[in-house]
């Protein structure tokens, strides 16, 4: 059901489903990236090693352990970012069309489109639901798979900022120092050990 993987060349904790285990845990989390401050690290740290080692355990009680343990750090990670627990199809629906193909550029219109609502309306709906447009909430999903890229993957900056989905790396190198507060180099220097 769950998979533990360790990654050598990361600095920090990541917890990552993938989308069936997300639904089977009941996980809707729309910001799932988290910077930590330092007196919240040791709570994190110590959770997430004690579900590793029950996922060693293998007995008949790790399932339902592990289960609690990450509902617990999804309960934890949803205060410390005060995200809503959106369950909303609307939302989810418009989640997955981004993070289905985020290199496509797609205008809000066109989402909508794709949604059967007016932009308007899908707009509205996002700022009741989620607090944010539909542009700020895509542009949050797109700065976490750039998030993502630059952690995990031997891509060029220029080659993220295509594959989350911005048609020009100079103005994604200026809207992730803006909204991350670090440039994409300082980024992946500061979350990724080089072998």
């Amino acid at each position: 059901m769950i998979g533990w993987g360790n990654y050598e060349n990361t600095i920090g904790l990541v917890l990552a489903f993938t989308a069936p285990v997300a639904m089977e845990l009941g996980i809707h989390f729309n910001r799932p990236y988290i910077d930590l401050e330092k007196e919240d690290i040791n709570l994190y740290k110590g959770i997430y090693e004690n579900l590793i080692r029950e996922f060693s355990k293998s007995d008949a009680k790790s399932e339902a352990i592990i289960h609690s343990g990450i509902g617990y750090l999804y309960a934890l990670f949803g205060r410390f970012e005060n995200v809503p627990d959106v369950n909303d199809k609307v939302i989810t629906a418009l989640r997955n069309i981004v993070c289905r193909d985020f290199s496509a550029v797609i205008t809000t219109r066109q989402l909508a489109g794709l949604l059967k609502l007016s932009h308007k309306g899908l707009n509205e709906r996002c700022v009741q639901k989620i607090g944010r447009s539909v542009k700020q909430f895509v542009l949050e999903l797109r700065m976490t798979e750039a998030k993502r890229l630059l952690a995990f993957s031997p891509l060029t900056n220029s080659e993220i900022a295509y594959a989350s989905g911005f048609d020009d790396p100079s103005y994604f190198a200026r809207i992730f120092r803006k909204k991350v507060g670090y440039s994409p180099t300082i980024f992946r220097k500061k979350y990724r050990k080089e072998a």
